[in-house]
This record gives C-alpha cells, sequence and structure tokens, in this order.
C-alpha cells in the first residue's frame, strides 16, 4: 500500500474485503493500522463486521460494550465518528467499533435512502480530517455494510490464500466491486491482491501464487510481489 495515500487533504479510504471467509482481512487491517502508525501516521479503522474481530484485536471491545460508543448506536442515532470513536492499543490508532447487533441492522436498512452512505454518515464531521488514513474492514458478503463501504472508499485492497477456493473466488469479488463502481463510485480504485499466510515450502501454495499471478495478466489486475509467511502473519501485541 503506497505511502501516496496519505498526502492527499482528506484521509484516503481503504476498504480491505473479499468474499471467501478467514483470508486475513481482519488481520490486514490491523497489521497495516499498526504500521502506518509507526510511521507516524493518525489513523482510523472502521470495523464494519459485526463479528468485530478488529475491534477485539485493538483492545476496543470491553469500552465499546460498556459505553455504547459503537457503529450500531451511531447508525440509530445519527452519531458520527466524533461522538464514538475510541482509542485503541495502538498509538496512534483509533476504531470505530462494531459489536454482535450490527447485524440487526442489514434487514432494516436494506431499501432505505441512506443504504449505501453508511460510512459517509459516520464520517461527516470535520474530525475526519485529523487522520491520514482510514481502514475499512468487512464481513464476508455483500450486504450493506460491504457496499457502503465500497461506495465511499478511494481504494480497495484483497487478501487472499494461494489456494483453490480463495483464488475461484478473486473473479466475483472483482465483479461484484465492478458493479458498485459503475452504479455508486466510479472514482474506486484496486489497489491489488496480497497474498497471505503463504508456505513457501507448501506445493499447493506454490502453484497457486503461480495460478494467482497468471490471472493477474489476462484480468489487468495487480498481485502485490510481497507475500505474507504464515509465520509472520500475526496481529500486534
Amino acid at each position: 500500500v503506497g505511502s501516496e495515500m496519505c498526502i492527499r487533504d482528506r484521509p484516503s479510504i481503504v476498504t480491505v474485503a473479499n468474499q471467501k471467509g478467514g483470508v486475513g482481512k481482519t488481520t490486514t487491517v490491523v497489521n497495516l493500522a499498526s504500521a502506518y502508525a509507526q510511521m507516524g501516521k493518525r489513523v482510523l479503522v472502521v470495523d464494519m463486521d459485526y463479528q468485530a474481530n478488529a475491534t477485539s484485536l485493538l483492545g476496543a471491545e470491553d469500552k465499546a460494550i460498556s459505553t455504547k460508543k459503537t457503529i450500531y448506536r451511531a447508525i440509530i442515532e445519527d452519531l458520527t465518528l466524533k461522538d464514538i470513536r475510541l482509542p485503541t492499543n495502538i498509538e496512534g490508532v483509533d476504531v470505530l467499533a462494531a459489536t454482535r447487533d450490527l447485524d440487526l441492522l442489514r434487514d432494516k436498512v436494506v431499501g432505505q435512502p441512506h443504504q449505501f452512505k453508511l460510512l459517509d454518515m459516520l464520517l461527516e464531521c470535520d474530525e475526519r480530517n485529523e487522520y491520514d488514513l482510514i481502514l475499512v474492514d468487512t464481513h464476508p458478503s455483500l450486504d450493506c455494510f460491504f457496499q457502503s463501504a465500497m461506495a465511499s472508499s478511494h481504494y480497495y485492497l484483497i487478501p487472499l490464500f494461494a489456494e483453490a477456493d480463495p483464488s475461484r473466488g478473486l473473479a466475483h469479488m472483482v465483479t461484484a466491486v465492478d458493479k458498485i463502481r459503475r452504479f455508486l463510485n466510479p472514482m474506486l480504485m484496486l489497489l491489488g491482491c496480497v497474498i497471505t499466510r503463504y508456505d513457501k515450502s507448501n506445493a499447493t501454495h506454490v502453484r497457486f501464487e503461480k495460478v494467482i499471478r497468471e490471472a493477474s495478466k489476462t484480468g489487468k489486475f495487480h498481485i502485490f510481489e510481497t507475500v505474507i509467511p504464515c509465520l509472520l502473519y500475526t496481529s500486534p501485541s
């Protein structure tokens, strides 16, 4: 992820997404947030996954529940990030926390005028400009939270395993986002795909890495040269 994302007047918004679960979306978000914070950047993590794993990894779960500073409450009461943001266990990183009740909102907002504006509503305040980068974690589905994240983002990033199922799902993911770009956000750009939890001693990983890189040439999407080794793919303490 290039440093150019942090030099615009307003913070760049990057959604990390994949319709395949368990490919490392949350860990990618948390580690990117930590890396940018170590470079002196201020980062906001928006946890739009009702499983709330990013909120938990960032050490904000208990405080979110006790203070009710959650995305669920913000959407229900029309609040913004200034009302609900929480500090995390990483200096320089704040979070808009998810909780399980976020799942209850999906059916309620479908068909409503603001169903594709949920992230815009959260970020609609001057405080967003205190951040250099906003990273959005998503649930592995094409629900309203995913769609609103993509509709409001400048970029998206796809983590995936070098295995059969994630590789097959990549085309579906890109097709789904292309529809969002066509109808909701023509400026949305794919930063690329990052291969995660890679084991160079695993023949399957080696084979599918080659398959993915060949497919990228035909599909004209970027695969980052750096792969994330399985032993290094851990969340920051």
